[in-house]
């Protein structure tokens, strides 16, 4: 009798296996991310002669600082304005970005921003603005100790996403002048904060004690910020909204330059769901330009490209810049600075500028394609004689009054060119670009364009979002 129960159990058992695994198993598979791996070959299609903006540069270039130079804003209640110029064909108009509000950040100074999920070493590096929501990719930077043992490896960072609603906060953080309230209410909430990897029940258990414990105002904060999981993110400046598939993309490059530009390096780009802010596809790519060919063609050298910024236009393409060749160098630039705009001097501070009197950026390469299920295709469409800044922090796509315009954004300024005129000939007057003030040397991280127009600049060293008091052109 005893031996019959055990079979049976044993039968039983061996059913319901039966049963659940194939559930499991299928579960298992749905959760893992599709990996395309493909090599693209860049098209060159760009117009021979470079968009003219030497003009420009040469009185109003600005070179990224040294990261001991930069300057590091603490955390305040106080407002503030970002003064700056726009510049459209010479013609100058006040301009300012006024503080929105201090974010999340990793910065360890003055211990006021060690936040849950985030710790000391987290710093923001891409943003997107999507229907009034505010995501900002967090990269995780390494010690010097781990890259004494690993070299080359500062851009092989994990990261997560944080999404700020600020249709919610923006009766919250703007009022009173008070600008510290994020980061303040974040502060309190520590024990109740939870990412999208948490279990539902875990999430709603510290929602219910979040209500419970927190003022009215630091539980709406609460409420309207949301921490993404822990992914591979790389050095996640390459952060973008594509509106066509209503996802985000990241490109998670892990080189800390193109130095080695002769060999194969792949980085991959990655598409992130908007409701779990993690990687769903990834394409593994290997991007390269044809440098030259003999042998009838038959031996041919390439040069191999990362991609350091991205953004997406409305009908499905990204794009992506390159820097390329050396520094010219105009007389006396100092001069040129005292040109006066509105009947003011425009004089930066001589001991910063003094080391790029005589550089005036390197050309800008703008490439622009589209992705398919198994592959992308990349051509290289224009070519801007000069940049206004030396290293490109993020690239945004916004619709102006004067319609599309694709943002290249460096520290402190950025230049704009009309989409439809990308791949043709494009006149130094159909170029906008806006400079800050020459006593600013924060360091910029990109900048969100919302559907009206209005930019949100995001600054490092403290992190916060500056935003500009008109449609950003």
């Amino acid at each position: 009798m005893m031996i019959k129960r055990v079979v049976l159990r044993a039968i039983t058992l061996s059913i319901i296996f039966c049963l659940v695994a194939p559930m499991s198993f299928s579960d298992a598979k749905s959760k893992k991310v599709t990996v395309v791996h493909k090599t693209v070959t860049i098209k060159n299609s760009a117009p021979k002669k470079k968009v003219p903006t030497l003009n420009i540069t040469k009185k109003w270039y600005r070179p990224r600082s040294r990261p001991t130079k930069y300057q590091a804003q603490r955390l305040t209640g106080k407002n503030a304005n970002y003064s700056g110029r726009e510049i459209v064909a010479e013609k100058g108009t006040q301009y300012y970005l006024r503080r929105y509000g201090f974010l999340i950040d990793g910065a360890s100074r003055g211990g006021y921003h060690h936040i849950r999920f985030i710790g000391r070493h987290a710093e923001p590096q891409g943003v997107a603005i999507v229907h009034g929501k505010l995501y900002i990719q967090m990269t995780y930077k390494h010690t010097k100790k781990y890259l004494r043992k690993h070299r080359g490896a500062q851009n092989r960072r994990k990261g997560r996403i944080i999404k700020y609603n600020l249709s919610m906060l923006n009766s919250i953080v703007n009022k009173g002048g008070k600008h510290n309230k994020i980061v303040l209410a974040l502060q309190k909430s520590k024990k109740y904060l939870y990412t999208m990897h948490n279990k539902k029940s875990t999430r709603n258990k510290r929602k219910k004690l979040a209500k419970k414990h927190l003022s009215a105002t630091n539980y709406k904060i609460y409420s309207a910020v949301t921490f993404g999981p822990m992914y591979q993110a790389g050095h996640g400046q390459s952060f973008a909204y594509n509106a066509k598939k209503k996802s985000l993309y990241n490109a998670s490059y892990r080189l800390a330059s193109d130095h080695d530009s002769r060999s194969r390096h792949p980085f991959s780009l990655q598409k992130i769901s908007l409701s779990k802010l993690r990687p769903v596809k990834v394409w593994r790519l290997n991007i390269r330009m044809l440098r030259y060919e003999y042998n009838g063609g038959n031996v041919k050298a390439y040069r191999y490209l990362q991609m350091h910024d991205l953004t997406f236009d409305g009908s499905n393409k990204f794009y992506f810049t390159q820097m390329y060749g050396g520094k010219q160098r105009p007389k006396n630039r100092m001069k040129m600075y005292t040109k006066r705009v509105n009947g003011k001097k425009f004089i930066p501070d001589q001991n910063f500028y003094r080391g790029f009197n005589k550089s005036v950026g390197k050309s800008a390469y703008i490439y622009k394609g589209y992705l398919t299920g198994k592959s992308a295709h990349i051509k290289l469409i224009q070519k801007v004689s000069n940049s206004l800044g030396s290293v490109s922090q993020g690239l945004s796509y916004g619709k102006t009054k004067e319609g599309s315009r694709i943002f290249i954004v460096y520290d402190n300024a950025y230049m704009s060119f009309p989409i439809k005129k990308l791949g043709h000939k494009i006149s130094q007057k159909q170029v906008n670009f806006t400079v800050l003030s020459s006593k600013f040397h924060r360091e910029s991280e990109g900048m969100g364009i919302t559907a009206q127009g209005h930019g949100y600049l995001i600054m490092n060293r403290i992190a916060e979002a500056a935003r500009t008091n008109r449609t950003v052109n």
